[in-house]
């Protein structure tokens, strides 16, 4: 089998959406490729933040390096194009997830068993929140996450960390039984994140994720010591499939986070996951973006112990434009594991044709 072309396919994005407090307002575009090969397998994954010109850009480099290759050859081929991983970004991170697409169709499996096969058959489901002026939005948002069957909810944060701190209090308050968590993005300063860190820890939140950057390694290992509350990180650690192995003996936190989408595909998170499980640290990846970007991650959690909790974001209506079948929590807040090949959910092919904005190929 080979790669005979790899298309782009443009609609109409999400937004403008701020994702939490110290974030800019942004428009998330949201950019279909498909990689298509001699055997009329098409393998398909979206991308939902570079923007039509960068995909182009790196379309280009990709197409140089993979037409006419084999897409089982998918670790040579994309350490090729990542430099050895040295060099991640979006285009090629979409690529990895198309080409694992592909693999699984062609042996009618879904990609878990490319990956070993799946330890689990379902995981909790959790809602990640945007960021609101009120805390009376916060509170509105989880009883919609607890009424469509929810039993996580994650806070991005606030305007103020005051009013971050009032939101945790008001939502134990009046939802005892939810599982709650709290994600800064990485833009507290060390005494509001220490100040934060004793609320959530005494309010019984299950992790703290990103108080501080990633590259504040110190930072996250003192505030480590003085609060016993999970902290979750990883997410913005550049080229990440090399540097994990420094991050985890360095053990800035206690759950490893990372973008498949944006840092190397499929391939990257399983170097990362089986990392994780050799230092016995938790392994929840982030799987907030469009339906295939969520399978993407999802394949990779249900192959590995270390995974937890299944993320999705309060918008996913947004983010589910252009399929028929989506990833949504059953009455217990429990997600199962496709069992379709490939991804596992079908795009709404005639959908995307008749609203593509705008193609390349």
């Amino acid at each position: 089998m080979k790669i005979t072309n790899i298309k782009l396919t443009e609609l109409k994005g999400i937004g403008p959406v701020v994702i939490a407090a110290g974030l800019p307002e942004y428009y998330y575009p949201l950019i279909m490729m498909s990689v298509e090969t001699d055997e009329g397998i098409t393998g398909h994954c979206f991308n939902w933040y570079y923007s039509m010109k960068q995909m182009e850009g790196g379309l280009y480099r990709i197409k140089k390096l993979a037409i006419g290759r084999d897409p089982f050859d998918v670790n040579k081929l994309c350490m090729e194009i990542m430099s050895d991983f040295n060099s991640t970004d979006i285009p090629v991170s979409i690529f990895d997830i198309c080409l694992y697409d592909i693999m699984g169709q062609y042996l009618n499996t879904p990609i878990y068993n490319l990956l070993g096969g799946k330890i689990k058959d379902t995981m909790p489901a959790y809602v990640s929140t945007t960021s609101y002026s009120t805390v009376e939005e916060y509170l509105d948002k989880c009883q919609w996450a607890k009424d469509h069957n929810f039993i996580g909810f994650k806070v991005h944060t606030s305007p103020s960390v005051d009013m971050d701190i009032e939101i945790c209090h008001k939502l134990r308050e009046k939802f005892p039984h939810m599982h709650l968590m709290i994600d800064a993005c990485g833009h507290y300063k060390f005494n509001d994140a220490f100040r934060v860190g004793k609320v959530v820890e005494a309010l019984n939140f299950e992790w703290y994720e990103s108080p501080l950057g990633d590259d504040d390694i110190d930072g996250m290992k003192r505030l480590g010591t003085s609060l016993s509350i999970p902290i979750s990180y990883g997410e913005n650690i550049r080229s990440i499939a090399r540097n994990v192995g420094k991050y985890l003996k360095e053990r800035p936190g206690d759950i490893l986070r990372t973008f498949g989408d944006f840092h190397g595909g499929i391939s990257m998170l399983q170097r990362c996951a089986f990392c994780a499980d050799a230092f016995n640290v938790v392994f929840d990846p982030h799987s907030y973006g469009p339906t295939l970007v969520q399978a993407a991650h999802f394949h990779v959690m249900l192959a590995h112990k270390s995974s937890w909790w299944f993320e999705l974001p309060i918008n996913y209506e947004q983010f589910n434009v252009g399929m028929k079948e989506v990833i949504l929590p059953d009455e217990n807040g429990l997600v199962h594991a496709p069992t379709k090949p490939g991804l596992g959910y079908e795009l709404d092919m005639d959908y995307i044709n008749e609203n593509a904005i705008s193609s390349v190929e």
